[in-house]
């Protein structure tokens, strides 16, 4: 009996001991993993802070400057904008620098392709394309204008173009410069004497000899055509019937010889075909364009896209449309 009682003491506290150890255990534990959730906390809060303060703060010096360089780059191009809008008949500019600032080489805008009609804006009434340039130029009559409005209209240009073509092929002119008063009467016919008798025969006698050309001396065709009714186009999606188009040679550089200019009949914006009287030296077929049978249809970039569209002029009658 005695070693009973002793039994059950030793076993009694061998399980207060073992009570005990399990307590001192949870303790433990517990603090471990409240330690361990204050260090995540810790690491959190820093790596937020360490975000905040990465980036400029509301106010700071380093926001303003990013906010005034915005707003400078904002006002440049509305400055720009204002200055390229400032001439609206285009007096100012003549010659090499007039031709070359109206064309544009790039895809988008002009050139091979042509399509220039988005991005367009309009200030004080005034239509601008997206590069500055206005879309339609001498709308008012040059102070030295000879002619300030056509006196005659689109179908009866057409009809002396018509009549002078037909004259050229019946009688078998050659192609070349003609060198004569009327134009033409040495029987010889180019692209720009095409236009220059059909003006001709319109009553625009004071021509220069030969007949108006794409460049004679320092008189350029475009210096002719706006002093003589005529406004100026820059973008080729606004092309109509009866505008005389002009083209360069695929070559950087002010109106030459080996530029290009032809009538339109008619104009399709989307395919950039078109119909029109054309008296250069050979259509893209190789076919002698005097000989052929005209109006004709083509690209309007017609040898292989090498011609790139520069400007086109219009009968002015008191409205671009």
């Amino acid at each position: 009996m005695k070693n009973r009682n002793i039994l059950i003491g030793i076993l009694s506290t061998l399980c207060v001991i073992l009570i005990a150890v399990i307590a001192l255990l949870s303790v433990r534990f517990v603090n471990l993993s409240d330690s361990a959730s204050e260090n995540r906390n810790k690491a959190a809060g820093s790596k937020g802070k360490d975000r905040t303060e990465s980036g400029p703060k509301a106010g700071s010096s380093e926001s303003k400057n990013k906010a005034d360089a915005g707003s400078t780059a904002g006002g440049s191009g509305a400055d720009e904008i204002t200055q390229n809008g400032e001439n609206r008949n285009g007096g100012d500019t003549a010659g090499d620098s007039r031709a070359e600032s109206s064309r544009t080489d790039s895809a988008g805008g002009q050139g091979a392709s042509g399509e220039a009609g988005s991005g367009e804006y309009e200030i004080d009434g005034v239509l601008y394309m997206a590069d500055g340039r206005p879309v339609y130029e001498y709308l008012d009559p040059p102070q030295d204008s000879a002619v300030d409005y056509c006196p005659f209209g689109v179908e009866a240009f057409i009809a002396s173009v018509a009549s002078v073509y037909q004259m050229a092929h019946d009688s078998g002119y050659e192609y070349g410069n003609s060198s004569t008063l009327p134009p033409c009467e040495d029987g010889f016919i180019a692209c720009d004497r095409l236009i220059a008798r059909a003006l001709w025969d319109l009553g625009y006698t004071d021509q220069p000899q030969g007949g108006m050309q794409i460049v004679s001396g320092d008189l350029t065709e475009e210096e002719y055509l706006t002093t003589h009714g005529f406004i100026k186009i820059n973008d080729q999606s606004k092309l109509m019937r009866g505008d005389i188009v002009l083209q360069d040679d695929g070559k950087d550089g002010g109106p030459k010889y080996t530029w290009h200019t032809f009538v339109l009949v008619e104009y399709d914006p989307v395919t950039q075909m078109c119909s029109k009287y054309d008296c250069g030296h050979f259509t893209p077929e190789g076919i002698d364009r005097v000989s052929s049978e005209q109006p004709f249809t083509c690209p309007l970039a017609d040898f292989g896209a090498q011609r790139r569209f520069v400007c086109a002029f219009r009968i002015r009658s008191g409205s671009a449309e």
